[in-house]
C-alpha cells in the first residue's frame, strides 16, 4: 500500500483506468484496517516544538484541521513536521503542500523540448504580433498526447480564427483557451519529431505585462514538465498620454503541490485541510 500511495501524482494514479483500480484497492484496504473504537487525540509538532492538538471523535467524517503554522516555518532551511496519534490508533491521511512560484522548476525527466517567443516586446495598441512555438520529442520513441500551454501577457488576445487554421493545417490537433493561456494538444509525436507553429495575437489594452509561465509535457506524465518564464510585453496607447502602471502578472504565479504542479490549465491547487497556508519552504514529514 505504501508503494501504491507513492505513485499518486496530483491526485491521479497514471491513466484514468489506473486511478480507478488504485482507488478501489485503497478503499478495500481502509475498510479492512478500521480500528478506531474510541476518540483519539491528534498532535502536530514542527522542528521539535509542539504546535497543538485536536480531539477527534470516532464518528468524525470531516477533515482534521489545525490552525495555520506557516509563520513558524523557517525560511531557507529544511523544516521537520511530525504528526502523531493516540497510541494504538490509526487514521488514513494525505499530505498536500502549497507554495507560490512564478516559474516552477522544470523536471529533468521531461521528454519534450519546448520554446516560445514573442515577435516583439513592444506593441502599439491595436497592432498584431505572434508567438513562435517549437515542440520537439527528445526521445527516439513515439510519444502519446503532448501538451503545450502558452501563457500570454495581459493585454494580448489570441486570434481564434488563426488557431482554427492551425488545426485545419494539422500543426496542432486541438486547442482551448483558459484565462491568459492558450492550450495546444498534439495527439502524438514521432521519434525525435519537431513541430513548429505560430500563434497570432492582438494588442488590446495599453500597459506593461508579464504572462503566466508557459510549459510543455506528455499528457500521461504531467508530473514531468518543462517550464518557461512568463512572456513580457509593453503595449503603447495609440493616442493621449501613455498609461503609467507597474508591471503586472496575469495570474500572479502558481500554487502547486509537493509532487507536481497542478496539471490542469490555470495551475491552481485546492486549498484547505490540514495545511492550508504553507509558504515556499522545504520540510520533512515524520509519522
Amino acid at each position: 500500500m505504501k508503494w501504491l500511495l507513492q505513485q499518486c501524482q496530483s491526485g491521479r494514479f497514471g491513466s484514468t483506468q489506473g486511478t480507478i483500480l488504485a482507488l478501489k484497492a485503497i478503499i478495500r484496504y481502509d475498510k479492512s484496517r478500521q480500528s478506531a473504537k474510541s476518540d483519539v487525540k491528534f498532535t502536530v509538532a514542527l522542528n521539535g516544538s509542539k504546535l497543538g492538538e485536536v480531539e477527534v471523535s470516532v464518528s468524525a467524517q470531516d477533515p482534521i484541521v489545525f490552525p495555520s503554522f506557516a509563520d513558524k516555518l523557517v525560511e531557507g532551511q529544511q523544516n521537520s513536521l511530525e504528526l502523531s496519534l493516540t497510541e494504538g490508533a490509526s487514521i488514513p491521511m494525505a499530505l498536500a503542500v502549497e507554495y507560490f512560484c512564478e516559474t516552477p522548476e522544470s523536471s529533468s525527466q521531461c521528454q519534450v523540448g519546448f520554446s516560445c517567443k514573442l515577435s516583439s516586446e513592444t506593441f502599439d495598441e491595436g497592432s498584431g504580433g505572434e508567438v513562435a512555438v517549437s515542440l520537439r520529442n527528445l526521445a527516439d520513441i513515439k510519444q502519446g498526447m503532448v501538451m503545450a500551454i502558452i501563457g500570454l501577457p495581459g493585454g494580448l488576445e489570441p486570434r481564434h480564427d488563426q488557431l482554427k487554421e492551425l488545426v485545419k493545417a494539422e500543426k496542432i490537433d486541438a486547442y482551448e483557451i483558459r484565462g491568459r493561456e492558450v492550450i495546444c494538444y498534439l495527439r502524438g509525436m514521432r521519434e525525435l519529431e519537431e513541430r513548429q507553429f505560430k500563434v497570432d495575437v492582438i494588442a488590446r489594452i495599453p500597459g506593461q505585462y508579464t504572462g503566466p509561465a508557459s510549459r510543455a509535457y506528455l499528457y500521461y506524465t504531467d508530473e514531468f514538465k518543462l517550464w518557461l518564464p512568463g512572456l513580457k510585453c509593453k503595449i503603447k496607447p495609440t493616442g493621449g498620454e501613455e498609461v503609467q502602471q507597474k508591471p503586472t502578472s496575469s495570474t500572479g504565479g502558481y500554487s502547486s503541490t509537493s509532487s507536481s504542479e497542478t496539471t490542469k490549465p490555470s495551475s491552481s491547487s485546492k486549498k484547505g485541510g490540514l495545511f492550508n497556508s504553507m509558504g515556499n519552504t522545504d520540510f520533512d514529514v515524520k509519522l
